[in-house]
């Protein structure tokens, strides 16, 4: 990523700024190596590759309409 930043770093700035913002987290890491540092959901805020496509849109309409 640009500027030697990662994506655990990525998102905690974003949050400060953001408290309320939805980050979704992709890896070819799996779930429980990655989740180490985070707080991953497997299936809601974080997701591996290779992954379809259609469960991305998934997620992402998880997190926008959480009660549906």
């Amino acid at each position: 990523m640009p500027g030697n930043v990662g994506g655990k770093e990525l998102g905690e700035q974003l949050l400060r700024q953001n408290p309320r913002l939805k980050i979704i987290y992709i890896s070819g890491y799996s779930h429980e190596i990655a989740g180490r540092e985070l707080p991953f959901a497997a299936g809601v805020n974080y997701l591996a590759k290779p992954f379809d496509f259609r469960r991305l849109a998934q997620i992402i309409r998880h997190n926008l309409h959480p009660a549906d």
